[in-house]
């Protein structure tokens, strides 16, 4: 996709009271209509009193390559860019738009998917999950577990069962785990959009590729939809 300069970006601690949210990392977009006020990736540091097999958990999860990969998806070129396109539509009016529609997991399924096979080589031992994460082809073991906030919110699904199969089916680490299920009870109907955007994502770019056939180049595709900024995936595609 097209990149911008970039230059309003600023990495800063996560605010304290979006720390039970945001417990690796998220990002907070420049204003609508004001870029100069600037946008944010926040990183979540590691409390001083963390007992040490919490820390040495969370950064299993959370090593080299998983930090590269939630850099991808919060920053660079994960949402960052895609409220820079935001920002960019015209008329400005529009950039006002209610930003409920956006496309959740474009950043990690365009940037990860295409940097898979190199981290792949390089990290052998990397967990099922991830690689599982990786491929888009995958039933994806880590995209079914986000509906796990549809059985803890109404089938009835207790703490355990939810760390149960985090932990043993998509085999992440209790600390991240944790986490998750925090952020299940505070922030419900959240975590099923990643999968559900994926999917309509996915289907929208094959539309778009079956009627450009050989002319088909995915840059243009990733723009031309960036440009499109707030609007619902099933609307992307007539507009495309």
């Amino acid at each position: 996709m097209t990149l911008g300069a970039g230059n309003n970006l600023q990495v800063i601690p996560t605010p304290e009271f979006m720390r039970g949210v945001y417990s690796v990392a998220g990002f907070n977009a420049a204003p609508a209509l004001e870029p100069q006020l600037g946008a944010f990736y926040w990183v979540t540091p590691i409390p001083p009193n963390m007992p040490k097999a919490r820390v040495e958990s969370k950064l299993r999860e959370y090593n080299r390559y998983g930090l590269m990969q939630i850099t991808i998806h919060e920053a660079m070129p994960g949402h960052y860019v895609q409220f820079e396109f935001a920002n960019a539509v015209e008329p400005k009016i529009a950039a006002r738009a209610p930003q409920h529609f956006r496309q959740w997991t474009l950043c990690r399924r365009l940037g990860a998917l295409h940097a898979a096979d190199d981290v792949g080589r390089r990290l052998p031992e990397q967990q099922p999950g991830t690689a599982a994460d990786h491929d888009e082809n995958n039933s994806c073991a880590r995209s079914r577990m986000r509906f796990l906030d549809i059985r803890l919110q109404t089938m009835g699904m207790t703490e355990q069962q939810a760390l149960d199969l985090m932990m043993n089916d998509t085999f992440q680490e209790k600390e991240e785990a944790t986490g998750k299920f925090q952020r299940a009870q505070l922030s419900s109907c959240q975590l099923p959009m990643y999968f559900i955007g994926w999917r309509g994502w996915l289907d929208t770019r094959e539309d778009y590729k079956k009627r450009k056939g050989a002319a088909f180049r995915i840059q243009q595709f990733h723009d031309a939809a960036l440009k499109e900024s707030a609007v619902p995936l099933p609307a992307l595609g007539p507009l495309l």
